[in-house]
């Protein structure tokens, strides 16, 4: 007989903080006790040190022991598989709670995404939430968003309806031509789009960071060139920032998070809440610099008998930092 009981409060897959709420499903897995049979187990989550970048950031590791609990492949692909069965329904939860909260903004969103390309991605509506939650407390002025999409119909809104200012830099033109097209069709104002060269740069020059103390050995590292007045103007005058991170440039060594590292751009993103789509090398980069705080990762990675789960079973990762 299996048996998977988390703690009451890590059973919470929706979280707060003083920059809004966001959803976590994978939060049953920080304690839980495991029954199988006769036998029981106690796992509880650490935070693991990384190494995605040249510094050093931490996921959530979750390292399940079957043998502990079965002895046959067959028992041990039981238990794995009740587990996953049982995250699901946590999902489930999270995924009721994001379809509420989203109710404003999401029949633009199912709109837009019925009116792009067919291999546009599917809206990922956890992600969606975090991001409506992190503009809702916020209250940004401007919204920088690096990866244009789905999210892109969803900070359209906002901006729209709370006067903020939307700037897309993407590396795409495809995507952005098909974004602008989606949007269109939804009524939704698009972004202010220019499309930026990507440029070779000096890495001593970059700021908040440290990569003497670090493993990177390169001189230089390639990121969008943003002297654009339009760009520069429109950020410098802004109080409040939002930052979503879900595309970098060619050649990108950060997974587009040399943004906070340039020289002249830093200076300017400082008041921002930087929210990231899983890029892990994105979030160690930030968990580095020196004026960048960490509010919340649900980056999780789940091992079985310490070997990774198949194919990157329930693979949900956010970030969120304030500057």
């Amino acid at each position: 007989m299996f048996a998977f009981s988390p703690a009451k409060k890590c059973a919470t897959v929706k979280k707060s903080t003083k920059f809004g709420d966001y959803l976590d499903p994978l939060s049953p897995l920080d304690y839980f006790k495991l029954d199988y049979g006769d036998k029981s187990i106690i796992v509880e989550s650490t935070l693991k040190e990384i190494y995605a970048s040249p510094f050093p950031g931490f996921n959530r590791i979750v390292e399940i022991p079957l043998e502990k609990l079965a002895s046959t492949a067959e028992k041990k692909v039981d238990i794995s598989t009740s587990v996953y069965f049982c995250l699901m329904c946590s999902v489930d939860r999270a995924h009721a709670i994001a379809a509420s909260g989203l109710s404003e903004v999401m029949p633009f969103v199912n709109q837009y995404f019925e009116s792009v390309s067919g291999d546009s991605f599917y809206p990922e509506i956890l992600d969606l939430y975090n991001i409506w939650n992190g503009l809702c407390s916020q209250k940004p002025e401007v919204v920088i968003e690096i990866g244009g999409g789905v999210s892109t119909s969803l900070i359209s809104y906002y901006c729209s309806n709370f006067n903020a200012k939307h700037i897309l830099i993407d590396p795409e033109e495809y995507w952005v031509q098909n974004t602008f097209s989606g949007l269109e069709k939804c009524g939704l104002t698009p972004p202010f789009y220019s499309p930026l060269q990507v440029i070779e740069k000096d890495a001593t020059k970059a700021v908040g960071i440290d990569f003497a103390n670090s493993t990177f050995d390169k001189k230089t590292y390639y990121d969008f060139d943003y002297a654009n007045s339009f760009l520069l103007d429109n950020i410098s005058n802004s109080s409040k920032k939002l930052v979503f991170v879900d595309a970098n440039c060619d050649k990108s060594f950060f997974q587009g998070g040399e943004i906070f590292i340039d020289p002249v751009m830093s200076p300017m993103l400082s008041n921002s809440l930087i929210l990231v789509d899983w890029r892990l090398t994105a979030c160690t980069l930030l968990s580095g610099m020196e004026n960048i705080k960490s509010v919340y990762s649900t980056n999780t990675e789940i091992l079985f008998d310490k070997f990774p789960s198949v194919g990157n079973m329930i693979n949900y990762g956010f970030s969120a930092f304030t500057y």
